[in-house]
C-alpha cells in the first residue's frame, strides 16, 4: 500500500492495513498528529508497528497479537475523530470494538447511524449511550451482504468495505462514496488480492466516469509534484480503458484537463466517449459541439455557468447555461455576516484603477497584442537580452472604459511573477527549436524582440515557464505580469 501524504488518505489505509491481519508497509506516512495517535491506537489494540531503517516515513503494520485492548485506548480514541476506521479490525481480533463518539458527536450527528446499519447488515449488534458506542460480532453469516446508503457517506463507505474485508464476505454497496479517500483503499485492497468494481448508473446505464489531463497541462504541474509519474497520452489510456472495462460499461463520460480543441480532438479519435467535459480552457466555446456521437462541453468559467448531460433515449443530451441573477431577497438572518463579506469584496473588485488606453478600450481583449506590446516595453525597459511570454498566461474579457481590479484579476488571475530564466544548455543557440519546445508545451507565444538573437542563455519570461519548461529562475525582475499588464492598458503602448 501506498500513501499519497495526505492525513486523510493516511487514516483510511492504516485501518485497512490493521483489516487485513498479515504484515503490510505503508510507504510516505505523514508525520501528522492524527496519523500518530493512529498508530498509536493500532499498538494498543496489539499491532505490531515497525519502521525499516532509513525509511522513517514508512509504517509497517503487523497483526495484532490477540491480547486485551489497552486501558488507555478510549482516551486516545477520544482525540481523533478517525477511530471509527478501527471497528472492523477490532471485530476481527477481539469480537468486539467500544469507542468514544467521534470528536465528541452524538448519535445523528456526522452520519454514525450509517455506520451502525452497516453492521447490522453484517449480522452485528450495536450499542450505544453518551459516552460512545459498542459494536459486537455476534453472528457468523456467509453468503453477500447487500447495503444501500442513503447518501453518500465517505466513514459508512470505508466501514462497509473493511467490514466485509474482515467477515470475507462479497459486499454490494450501493451509492458509495468514491473519494480519493476510499479509492485508495480500494486501491490497496485489490493490491492485496481483492477483487473491486464501482457500478454508476445514470438513467438506468453504467456509466464509467473518467478523468483525465492533457499533456500541457500535466506539465505545468511543478516539476517536484509529477517526478516519477508515468504519463500516457490520454486517447491511449482511454483506449486501454475500454479494453479492460468494455463489458461492465454501457456510457462512458470523460472529465478533461485538455483545453477545449484538444478535447475536439479527443473526440475524434476516442468515438465510443459519449461525453466530455472540458477544462483547462481559456476560449469562450462552451459548446455542446457534436464530433460525430460524442459531445462536447463546458461550463461558463469562473463560477458564473454549469454545464450538464442526461441520457435520452438513444443518446446523450447536453445544455451549458450560467447561473441565474442572485436574488435581491435578504439573505437569511445566519447568512448575514457572510453576504456583508461577499458585498465588501464586490465593492473592491470594482476599484478603478484607471481609464483604459487605446486600442485597448472598449474591446474584446486581445491577448497577443497586449503580450506583444508588453514584450516590446520589457525588451527595452528592462534590457533583457529577449522576452518570452504565453499566451495563455492571459484570459481574455471584454473591456469598457475604465479598468477595474476585476478586470485585472479576470484578465491574468494566476499571479506570475516576471523572472530572468536559464536557458537549458542544449537549446542556448537553437532559438527555433525553443520556441517549438516552449509552445508544444504551454501553446502560442509573443516574443520580444520578434526574432530571437542566434545565443540566448537567459530570457525573461514568466516564473511559470521558468520553472516549468526552462533551467528555473536566476533572479526576479521586480515586476509581477499583472502590474504589467495594468500599466499597458491604462499607460498605452508608447509611454
Amino acid at each position: 500500500m501506498t500513501v499519497d501524504g495526505s492525513k486523510n488518505a493516511a487514516l483510511p489505509l492504516l485501518a485497512a492495513a490493521a483489516a487485513l491481519r498479515r504484515p503490510v508497509q505503508l510507504p510516505n506516512v505523514p508525520a501528522n498528529a492524527d496519523v500518530q495517535a493512529m498508530l498509536m491506537l493500532l499498538q494498543q489494540a496489539g499491532h505490531g508497528i515497525t519502521y525499516p531503517v532509513g525509511k522513517s516515513n514508512t509504517a509497517l503494520i503487523l497483526p495484532s497479537d490477540g491480547m486485551h485492548v489497552a486501558r488507555d485506548f478510549h482516551d486516545t480514541a477520544a482525540r481523533i475523530r478517525a477511530s471509527y476506521y478501527l471497528v472492523p479490525a477490532l471485530l476481527a481480533v477481539h469480537g468486539r470494538a467500544v469507542l468514544p463518539w467521534p470528536g465528541g458527536c452524538r448519535i445523528g450527528e456526522r452520519g454514525m447511524e450509517q455506520h451502525f446499519k452497516v453492521y447490522e447488515a453484517f449480522g452485528d449488534r450495536t450499542i450505544v449511550n453518551t459516552h460512545g458506542y459498542g459494536v459486537e460480532a455476534v453472528k457468523s453469516r456467509t453468503g453477500s451482504v447487500s447495503v444501500m446508503l442513503p447518501f453518500r457517506s465517505r466513514g459508512a463507505s470505508i466501514a462497509a468495505i473493511l467490514r466485509a474485508v474482515v467477515a470475507e464476505r462479497p459486499l454490494r454497496l450501493g451509492q458509495p462514496n468514491l473519494s480519493p479517500e476510499v479509492t485508495s483503499v480500494l486501491q490497496a485492497l485489490q493490491a492485496a488480492g481483492w477483487e473491486t468494481h464501482a457500478d454508476a448508473r445514470i438513467g438506468g446505464r453504467r456509466v464509467a466516469v473518467t478523468a483525465v489531463i492533457g499533456t500541457q497541462a500535466f506539465h505545468s504541474i511543478p516539476v517536484n509534484q509529477r517526478a516519477s509519474h508515468r504519463v500516457t497520452e490520454p486517447d491511449q489510456a482511454l483506449r486501454e480503458l475500454l479494453l479492460a472495462h468494455h463489458h461492465e460499461v454501457d456510457s462512458w463520460v470523460v472529465l478533461s484537463h485538455s483545453g477545449f480543441d484538444e478535447d475536439l480532438k479527443l473526440a475524434a479519435v476516442c468515438p465510443f466517449l459519449d461525453v466530455i467535459f472540458a477544462g483547462h480552457c481559456l476560449i469562450d466555446q462552451y459548446g455542446p459541439i457534436h464530433v460525430g456521437e460524442t459531445l462536447v462541453l463546458k461550463g461558463h468559467e469562473l463560477g458564473a455557468g454549469y454545464a450538464l448531460a442526461e441520457p435520452s433515449s438513444n443518446r446523450w443530451a447536453a445544455h451549458t447555461a450560467p447561473f441565474p441573477s442572485v436574488s435581491e431577497a435578504a439573505p437569511p438572518p445566519q447568512l448575514s455576516s457572510i453576504h456583508e463579506q461577499i458585498e465588501d469584496l464586490r465593492d473592491r473588485l470594482a476599484l478603478p484603477l484607471g481609464v483604459i488606453a487605446e486600442p485597448y478600450r472598449g474591446q474584446p481583449l486581445n491577448r497577443r497584442l497586449l503580450l506583444s506590446d508588453l514584450a516590446t516595453r520589457l525588451h527595452t525597459g528592462l534590457g533583457s537580452d529577449a522576452v518570452i511570454l504565453n499566451e495563455t498566461a492571459l484570459r481574455p474579457t471584454q473591456l469598457g472604459d475604465v479598468l477595474i481590479i476585476g478586470d485585472l484579476l479576470t484578465i491574468e488571475p494566476f499571479n506570475n511573477q516576471l523572472v530572468h530564466a536559464r536557458i537549458p544548455d542544449t537549446l542556448r543557440d537553437a532559438p527555433d527549436a525553443l520556441l517549438g519546445h516552449l509552445t508544444e508545451s504551454a501553446g502560442p507565444l509573443v516574443t520580444g524582440p520578434t526574432s530571437l538573437p542566434p545565443e540566448l542563455p537567459t530570457v525573461l519570461t514568466t516564473d511559470y515557464l521558468a520553472e516549468s519548461y526552462l533551467d528555473g529562475r536566476t533572479h526576479q525582475a521586480g515586476l509581477r505580469l499583472r502590474q504589467a499588464i495594468q500599466r499597458i492598458l491604462t499607460e498605452g503602448t508608447h509611454r
